[in-house]
């Protein structure tokens, strides 16, 4: 089951419709980009349908399913799956597709972060940190810290794929 265009070029592929993937196709249409989201939940399908939103139905990491995507002829491909597992090999097939493509992806955990890296994908986010980096910048901001400093030590922090506070955060690859 999918809803897109037959000739789409120049999309952003968004592979999870979850909290993470609704806020990246709102972000992305409300500047005026392509979007497909590729969803396994029947739900979400219905609401993406409801909202006119270009999906296809089933596993993103389904060779299958992500040639329907048009991946030689996207932009970017965003990785916002559940599951680890599914988002390893979603990267691994999308490279094989189109190794030149630009890939983010959320990592589930700290240990995710170098390998994903690794296999290929341009950036990789993992929510915690960035939600730690966000309060960070709130309470430095608070604290009277200038606006260029703390860019600074975000933008040094995300560089070096969150390593500077990695060690702090041991605990949620054990959960």
């Amino acid at each position: 089951m999918l809803s897109i265009p037959e000739h789409i070029s120049g999309h952003v592929v968004v592979a999870g419709y979850g909290r993470v993937g609704k806020v990246l196709v709102n972000i992305v249409q409300n500047q005026g980009y392509p979007v497909v989201v590729i969803e396994n939940s029947e739900a979400s399908i219905q609401r993406l349908r409801n909202l006119n939103i270009p999906y296809i139905f089933g596993d993103a990491d389904s060779e299958l399913v992500l040639e329907k995507s048009h991946l030689e002829t996207a932009k970017a491909l965003a990785i916002a799956l559940p599951d680890p597992a599914s988002t390893r090999i979603l990267l691994s097939h999308a490279l094989a597709i189109a190794p030149n493509l630009d890939i983010i992806v959320r990592s589930h955990f700290d240990r995710e972060i170098d390998l994903l890296t690794q296999m290929g994908a341009k950036e990789v986010v993992q929510p915690e940190f960035e939600a730690a980096l966000e309060l960070g910048s709130h309470l430095l901001t608070t604290l009277g810290e200038p606006e260029t400093s703390i860019r600074q030590i975000l933008s040094t922090i995300r560089i070096g794929k969150y390593r500077s506070i990695r060690s702090n955060f041991r605990h949620l690859d054990e959960s």
